[in-house]
């Protein structure tokens, strides 16, 4: 009898102890786990482009990034240094293959860190290298933007001359040096009487004494 009451005894002990334990979990006595929502700023935001993508061993690309405002990246991979929040930087690769480069921007108010990787791939050099020179709008791969440069329809090298070009959608004949500069001299082809618009569809050189044209007083050979 008294060895049953003694069992009773540890038993309600042991539920008076379970039911403590429980309480004091319910309360927050429990351990690990974080307190709030953490509280701390952001990572920064960041933007990286290389343009164009693929390139000639011996040729440039330029890569482009943006971060957030007050911080700084530095590169890694196929280039280093440190770099400001944004830029243009040009890179001429060495070897052929991809190459990927990488910028990681942090600072400012902005908690860890951003990266961004961009690859870039480098083809063997050829004996024909083809390399966009002119163009009509800025962002391109060319080297110059000449907004006359709309819709070209002829090309025309003389042995002394500049590269002439008849250009259908901008009324124009524009000329270039051999690196795609333009040349001061801009031809303007004019419509016709009744409204019709010129729309040159080709152009030729021409270095002999034929082909004579005469308006008025005025003649020149074509």
């Amino acid at each position: 009898m008294k060895r049953q009451a003694a069992i009773a005894a540890r038993g309600w002990g042991q539920i008076v102890v379970l039911a403590v334990a429980s309480a004091l979990a319910a309360c927050g006595g429990g351990g690990g786990g974080g307190g709030g929502g953490g509280g701390g700023n952001p990572p920064p935001t960041a933007s990286f482009t290389v343009s164009p993508t693929t390139i000639a061993l011996g040729q440039s690309a330029t890569l482009s990034w943006s971060s957030s405002g007050g911080t700084s990246c530095a590169a890694g991979g196929g280039w280093s240094g440190t770099e400001p929040a944004s830029g243009t930087a040009q890179v001429t690769p060495t070897a052929t293959g991809p190459i990927t480069y990488t910028l990681t921007c942090s600072g400012g108010v902005y908690s860890g860190s951003t990266s961004q990787s961009v690859s870039l791939n480098v083809e063997p050099a050829s004996a024909y290298t083809a390399t966009s020179l002119v163009e009509d709008l800025a962002g391109g791969a060319a080297r110059t933007t000449d907004a006359n440069l709309v819709n070209p329809w002829g090309i025309a090298f003389g042995p002394t001359t500049p590269v002439w070009v008849a250009n259908n959608h901008s009324e124009t004949s524009t000329l270039y040096d051999g690196n795609g500069q333009p040349r001061a001299l801009i031809v303007q082809l004019d419509s016709s009487g009744g409204g019709t618009s010129f729309d040159p569809t080709g152009i030729v050189f021409n270095g002999t004494a034929d082909f004579l044209v005469s308006n008025a007083s005025q003649s020149g050979r074509e």
